[in-house]
């Protein structure tokens, strides 16, 4: 059991790093792709490579989300070995509410990405 919970620990921090650096890339995608005077090519080309990434990024939020719950659930059995103090309790809060904060934000991003036109299915 402790190696499945090891195993949930490392697959929860790749995730969450997947969903930070995918959200960060999104939004340069997005910044790029509202420039005036962008040509017709290089917004396909963004609009192409921002759904590839939200095909991505999606599911490494989903990932995060229930890897995160199992690592709550299992926290005091087998992720902390030790007496919890106030500043282990403080830390983790604080870690979380900065985490939550940037899951936000990446929501936002994703979120307002949807209102971009997809690229049509045509080559020519």
């Amino acid at each position: 059991m402790r190696e499945l919970i090891e195993l949930n620990r490392y697959l929860h921090d790749f995730a969450s790093a997947v969903w930070i650096v995918g959200s960060i890339v999104l939004w340069m995608l997005m910044k790029e792709w509202r420039r005036d005077g962008i040509l017709a090519e290089t917004a396909l080309v963004i609009a192409r490579m921002a759904g590839q990434m939200r095909t991505i990024t999606i599911p490494a939020l989903i990932i995060t989300l229930c890897s995160g719950g199992v690592r709550a659930l299992t926290f005091s059995k087998y992720e902390y070995v030790g007496e919890i103090t106030t500043s282990v309790i403080v830390s983790l809060a604080v870690k979380h509410v900065v985490f939550a904060l940037i899951i936000g934000w990446g929501v936002w991003i994703h979120w307002h990405w949807r209102g971009i036109p997809k690229p049509s299915q045509s080559t020519s």
